[in-house]
């Protein structure tokens, strides 16, 4: 009969490599900057060609409530 041996298995105290989640999470910030730029580009070019009458009907529904 063997005695049962006292040293833990090897493998088993090693831990599990910790996976890195960096290029995840460079990726979702590229992207939600990406849908910024596209988002203030859009507005602006929208305000570009739009400003002019946006500005006169605000200005005239200012007028009129005084």
């Amino acid at each position: 009969m063997e005695t049962p041996s006292m040293t833990p298995d090897p493998m088993s105290t090693q831990a599990e490599p910790k996976k890195s989640n960096t290029g995840l999470i460079i990726a979702v910030v590229v992207v939600l900057l990406l849908c910024c730029c596209c988002i203030f580009g859009i507005g602006g070019w929208y305000l570009w060609a739009n400003g002019d009458q946006l500005m006169n009907k605000g200005t005239s529904l200012l007028l009129n409530l005084l």
